[in-house]
């Protein structure tokens, strides 16, 4: 089927030369026949029903039983992507939701208060959430490029801005609303959409509510939205509420040394712990629930992290939250058995250094002193093993081989006075040790006293002028005396 009148009259054509001939001469052996196509009408009208879709104004489970059972199964998992822009007179934020088989939900909405980059990042996180649950989203992906957010959301980073701790409760409220949910760190080039959405909300100025793009406009921040609908029942014995009555009245708060480290946060009490970091403070029932989650993720690896520090890494608190966590430690027979074996202790006679260290990485044994244990726990994150041969972790993220005795020796050696040799000083000589990836706990220590026993530096250095003792002032006797 072809519309261009040329090339049937070409094909038609009796006498053809060059390259056309050779493609008639091909097409010769088929029986081909010039036609005009008709006009496809119901494809027309396909393309503009999909362009321009409808809202039902009733759900699908009033008409058809068992319709929603269905879709849930069929649509497995939902993708979010959320991002916000904030510069010092525009801020807005953006969302993206979409799935495999389905088009993209793009929002993105104007805020006309003001605001920091932290709380935008916020407001498009809860923003998207919110749409996922109006929308009977169950299970759902999330991918983000702030930092902040995303390890916030899995605990790696601890809160300690109080303006983000409402923001950081309302946002564990609703992440449990999902049947699964998953948060991801995305480059800033695979989140583009969501990023030209925050730039389009901040960026554009407009009249009105809404415009023909959907760039919301709102007037309070989300958790003044959502509060009223994530609102926490407390019951009569609950532990927070005498705390949070005296915190709300202010008056004996000073008296009380005990509430220094709570503070109240829009209606939501906090406990500040060292170093500034805000956990929020929650009741027995949530608390019992945090628990057995966070042990049925981490049972069996107790002698890594304690449950205790896990919770805190959650950021959640409750009173004997270490006594919960340990009576629950104690009571699975998995995290015993797990401790039993990889604990096994012994006396180490071996001179190197490495040997404790490679013991405990292969075998899991150590020291019999409680002080020793605990030490060799403490370092032993910092090491690893790769072909039987131990690393450091160095400050920048550089592995770092370990040397023994011997072979720091030799190494010194080389490195100052080799082929290459420069007769660097203790600290230029420590540093290019670093640099070459070699590592010795005593690395500062033997390169000074190397250097003072290079005979060849003691001879090209620079001479000493200082007196080898302190001077001491004579006093002259009084001439006059009797």
């Amino acid at each position: 089927m072809t519309k261009s009148h040329a090339i049937k009259a070409l094909l038609q054509q009796q006498i053809l030369s060059g390259r056309i001939s050779q493609w008639l001469l091909q097409l010769s052996q088929y029986d081909l026949r010039m036609g005009t196509p008709r006009a496809v009408k119901s494809q027309a009208i396909e393309d503009l029903l999909a362009q321009f879709p409808g809202e039902e104004e009733f759900p699908l489970d009033d008409e058809v039983l068992g319709e929603v059972a269905m879709t849930e199964e069929v649509r497995e998992q939902w993708v979010m992507e959320f991002d916000g822009s904030s510069t010092t007179q525009f801020r807005g934020v953006g969302v993206v939701l979409y799935h495999e088989e389905d088009k993209a939900v793009a929002l993105s909405f104007k805020l006309e208060f003001p605001c920091s980059n932290n709380t935008t990042k916020y407001e498009a996180y809860l923003t998207g959430l919110a749409t996922a649950l109006e929308m009977r989203i169950k299970h759902l992906r999330v991918l983000g490029d702030s930092n902040l957010v995303v390890y916030q959301t899995k605990g790696s980073f601890s809160l300690k801005e109080p303006s983000l701790a409402p923001y950081r409760a309302m946002a564990q409220r609703m992440e449990e609303k999902f049947s699964t949910f998953e948060i991801e760190h995305a480059l800033r080039n695979e989140n583009r959409f969501a990023n030209a959405l925050a730039a389009l909300g901040s960026q554009i100025i407009f009249e009105g509510d809404s415009t023909r793009i959907e760039v919301s406009k709102r007037e309070e921040f989300i958790i003044e939205v959502l509060k009223e609908r994530f609102r926490e029942e407390q019951c009569k014995g609950d532990w927070r509420i005498p705390i949070r009555e005296v915190l709300m009245r202010g008056e004996d708060a000073a008296e009380l040394k005990i509430l220094k480290d709570y503070a109240l946060v829009r209606e939501e009490l906090y406990r500040r712990m060292p170093g500034g970091v805000l956990f929020r403070c929650v009741g027995q029932e949530e608390a019992q629930r945090k628990l057995k989650e966070v042990h049925d993720k981490t049972c069996g690896s107790c002698g890594e992290v304690s449950l205790y520090r896990r919770l805190q890494s959650t950021g959640f608190y409750w009173l004997s939250m270490g006594k919960y966590a340990d009576q629950v430690q104690t009571q699975c027979g998995t995290c015993q058995l797990a401790a039993n074996r990889d604990e096994s202790f012994d006396v180490f006679i071996s001179e190197d250094w490495r040997s404790p260290f490679i013991q405990y990485l292969t075998e899991g044994i150590l020291p019999q002193k409680h002080s020793e244990r605990y030490k060799l726990k403490r370092l032993a994150t910092r090491y690893f093993l790769h072909n039987m041969v131990i690393f450091k972790k160095g400050y920048d993220g550089d592995p770092l081989r370990c040397l023994g005795p011997e072979e720091a020796k030799e190494m010194i050696k080389e490195v100052h006075s080799g082929e290459c040799r420069e007769h660097q000083g203790k600290k230029k000589l420590y540093r290019c040790l670093l640099q070459m990836g070699y590592y010795w706990p005593t690395m500062k220590r033997d390169t000074a006293e190397f250097v003072k026993t290079c005979h060849s530096c003691q001879v090209q250095a620079n001479l000493i002028h200082t007196h080898p003792q302190n001077l001491h002032s004579m006093v002259t006797p009084w001439p006059f005396h009797t």
